[in-house]
């Protein structure tokens, strides 16, 4: 919240639960309430925008990142669904190692739809599918994000896998709202039968249905919900 007094619209603002910016327009002498605790203090808003770049700069997911790529032999060719070079460079030790983003083999195997590759990986017990990887992302929400269906069904299918349906990525944004969001209809209801939960909320608060705008999709997640789980209503 920004205002110039402290006694108003900073103490509103505090009130609230809100960040606040006092501009100082000599306001808050004549109210003898200092700066009435004031999260950030300028003299003209044209300062705001270079000091907000400060304070908030480190916060994961407020700022832009640069698109990753793979940077080890294994994930490029994960990424591609060079299955043979991918087994070479499985064999030299490379099933588990990490690009510079953070990514794994099966990370990067699941962003490019290759089913080949991501059953190499597991067979070779490479990467749980709850190994979090750039943005704090997995390969489940990976696959969900790009509608890699045939994928998805691969890392959710196998109880022995183990996955973590709902887990988020630093966004807040579960597998199943990148579905939703992304208007992959037959992703959500493969999600929703293994276990997704669809009450899970993102860090703005919203739900799956409530972050697309595809009505199939929120309608068919709706009646999930409310038929208790009923793989029957779904669509697809």
């Amino acid at each position: 919240m920004i205002g110039d007094s402290p006694s108003n619209d900073v103490a509103y603002g505090k009130a609230a639960g809100c960040m606040t910016v006092l501009l100082d327009t000599g306001r808050s002498t004549l109210e003898g309430a200092g700066t009435g605790g004031a999260d950030i203090v300028v003299g003209d808003l044209s300062e705001l925008p270079t000091i907000i770049k400060s304070r908030f700069s480190d916060v994961p997911g407020l700022t832009a990142q640069p698109r990753p790529f793979p940077t080890t032999r294994a994930g490029l060719a994960a990424l591609s669904g060079d299955v043979e070079e991918l087994l070479k460079a499985v064999d030299n030790g490379g099933l588990n190692e990490r690009c510079e983003s953070g990514n794994t083999p099966l990370i990067w195997a699941a962003e490019g739809g290759s089913k080949e590759a991501v059953e190499i990986l597991l067979g070779r017990g490479g990467g749980g599918t709850n190994e979090r990887g750039y943005l704090g992302a997995n390969a489940v929400v990976r696959a969900a994000r790009r509608g890699e269906l045939e994928v998805l069904k691969v890392l959710v299918g196998d109880e022995r896998l183990k996955p973590s349906l709902d887990s988020p990525n630093d966004k807040g944004q579960s597998a199943l709202h990148f579905a939703a969001f992304k208007r992959h209809p037959l992703c959500v209801r493969e999600l929703l039968i293994a276990g997704a939960d669809p009450r899970v909320r993102d860090r703005k608060g919203r739900t799956p249905d409530e972050d697309t705008d595809v009505e199939e999709i929120r309608e068919g997640i709706r009646k999930f919900r409310e038929a208790g789980g009923d793989p029957k209503i779904l669509f697809g």
